[in-house]
C-alpha cells in the first residue's frame, strides 16, 4: 500500500513539481499538494492523467529521475491499487 505523503510525494518534488507548481502550472497542472494532484487523478483508475503521463510512451516518462521504472510502477500502484490514498 502506498500513500502519497509517505511515498508519492518525494517523487513528484523532485521530478515534477519545478515545473508543475502553483507559480507555473505548465499546462495548466500543479502537482505541489495533495488536493493539487487529486485534480489529474482518479482513484482507482488506470486511466488517469498521472498514470498515463508517466507511461512509458507519456509525454513526462522522460522527466523522472533515476530508476523510471520503479517510479512508474510505484505511481500506477497508489492510483490504482492504493486508490490515491492521502
Amino acid at each position: 500500500t502506498y500513500t502519497y505523503t509517505a511515498n508519492i510525494a518525494s517523487i513528484l518534488n523532485s521530478d515534477c513539481v519545478p515545473c508543475h507548481n502553483s507559480s507555473s502550472a505548465q499546462s495548466g497542472v500543479s502537482l505541489s499538494s495533495y488536493s493539487s494532484v487529486m485534480s489529474i487523478v482518479t482513484a482507482g483508475s488506470s486511466n488517469s492523467i498521472l498514470v498515463k503521463a508517466v507511461q512509458p510512451a507519456g509525454p513526462m516518462y522522460g522527466q523522472l529521475s533515476g530508476n523510471r521504472t520503479t517510479k512508474v510502477q510505484m505511481i500506477y500502484d497508489w492510483v490504482v491499487n492504493s486508490k490515491a490514498a492521502q
